[in-house]
């Protein structure tokens, strides 16, 4: 059921403002509610839990309509119509009509404002008023609300602390632009999960957006404190055996990568002469721990997750719907849980070797043989 909030001065029990106000709520406000199909209105004397600054916010954020009282020109209702017209803001504000009023503030003089005799109302009068609220109740339930203030994805997730899909794309392509969304303020730690891998095979010839990512990550890689990559072997060898997948700079892939006691790694200089190594590790394969009948190498989903310096976390999620590739960009608290439980399985993982990278450019160098041979 639709929700109605009226904001009022108050006063002590048994005042003239309460008697009032009272008046107002029981002789206009309940029964134009039932008649318009929204519930009892709730106010702030009337709400049952301990804390009531807390009751009166959750009361602004349930409500559909707000009734504000600008009699006396209390400072609570400005105060309280404030937040509501900042997060949802249908209101409509009266107010006691009466002799030397005084003005009402510059920033809310421009609403329209309902008048209403008291204590003296005849029934001419009262009528008028009450449809009159219907009206305006009726017009403020057919019109959208453009809130105050435009409010980004990134404003969402910290100020709720919930997590939201910033983009959507269905395309084989798209999700390296949406990639590179992440990389606009600096990162702490990175998250990648490929079937193949653009940092071992390069990027593929004819992929733009790829060459472009790639760039991209390489240099945020070189100023994040830990980066973590899974890479499916199996994966590499089937993208480059495609008809036609071209990767020019597989040869050169000792220019990105080192061999670290065997074990292949992103080398980082951290400045102080010191070299750090971020070591790559790779999907399970048939026959090996952690592969069972409910492993399939190609449900693998693609993922990459940024946790930056503010400790925020975005994320681009890559998996398939039959045939159609799907991408999602989010950011939030939950994608920072996530990026944890991806880093667990990191290290679940086994390592690359070198040995295993120099078998598959062999296999790579012979396919472009057969290829060239063919042609």
């Amino acid at each position: 059921m639709k929700k109605m909030a009226f904001i009022c001065p108050l006063g002590e029990e048994g005042s003239e403002i309460r008697k009032r106000s009272d008046e107002i709520m029981k002789g206009f406000l309940e029964p134009v509610a039932e008649e318009l199909g929204y519930s009892k209105p709730m106010r702030a004397d009337i709400l049952p839990g301990p804390n009531i600054m807390a009751d009166i916010i959750d009361m602004l954020y349930k409500a559909d309509v707000v009734v504000a009282d600008f009699s006396d020109l209390n400072v609570n209702v400005f105060y309280e119509l404030g937040l509501f017209h900042a997060i949802k803001g249908n209101f409509i504000t009266i107010k006691q009509r009466k002799k030397g009023k005084k003005p009402i503030p510059f920033d809310t003089k421009y609403y329209r404002l309902e008048e209403y005799d008291y204590p003296n109302s005849s029934p001419v009068s009262m009528n008028e008023f009450r449809e009159k609220l219907i009206k305006r109740i009726k017009d403020l339930e057919n019109k959208s609300y453009l809130p105050c203030f435009s409010f980004g994805p990134e404003d969402l997730s910290r100020l709720f602390h919930t997590t939201v899909v910033v983009k959507f794309v269905s395309s084989k392509k798209e999700h390296y632009k949406m990639a590179k969304e992440m990389f606009e303020k600096e990162c702490k730690d990175i998250f990648l999960m490929q079937r193949s891998s653009s940092i071992i095979l390069g990027a593929e010839q004819g992929w733009t957006e790829e060459g472009s990512f790639l760039q991209i990550i390489m240099n945020e890689i070189k100023k994040c404190d830990k980066f973590y990559h899974i890479v499916s072997l199996e994966g590499i060898e089937v993208h480059f055996k495609r008809k036609d997948s071209t990767f020019p700079n597989f040869k050169s892939f000792t220019k990105n990568l080192v061999n670290v006691d065997g074990n292949v790694a992103l080398q980082k200089n951290n400045g102080s002469g010191k070299n750090e190594n971020f070591l790559l590790r790779r999907l399970p394969e048939n026959g090996e721990d952690g592969f069972d009948e409910f492993f399939k190498l190609d449900r693998q989903a693609r993922v990459l997750i940024v946790v930056y310096r503010d400790d925020s976390a975005k994320a681009v999620i890559v998996q398939n719907l039959g045939p159609q590739q799907t991408c999602f960009l989010m950011e939030g608290d939950e994608i920072k849980k996530y990026f944890n439980i991806c880093k667990e399985y990191y290290l679940s993982c086994k390592l690359v070797t070198w040995n295993e990278i120099q078998v598959l450019y062999k296999k790579y160098a012979d396919e472009i043989k057969v290829r060239t041979t063919i042609l």
